[in-house]
């Protein structure tokens, strides 16, 4: 994985991540992809961790995040009401 940080033209922090064909490979197994400061470097700024996750419904990622201690039943998610039909 690529993991770089670079100022924006008008002076925000931007964070850019790359995935590889191997890191897409563990997203379609369903293992999602934890990216901070401790595991990829100082391209990440040290008070930011990164979940990278893959599913076909917002409904499935939130349960796939649930299982592996991402997420709990307290979690507050944002996103596209997936009863609408909307794209992410």
């Amino acid at each position: 994985m690529l993991v770089a940080r670079s100022p924006t033209i008008d002076g925000r922090e931007m964070v850019i991540l790359g995935i590889t064909r191997l890191n897409l490979a563990k997203l379609l197994a369903k293992q999602p992809i934890r990216v901070s400061q401790e595991t990829h470097g100082a391209g990440m700024p040290e008070d930011l961790v990164v979940i990278i996750c893959y599913g076909d419904t917002e409904e499935g990622l939130a349960e796939e995040l649930k299982g592996v201690g991402v997420l709990s039943d307290e979690t507050r998610l944002q996103g596209p009401d997936p009863t609408k039909g909307q794209p992410s």
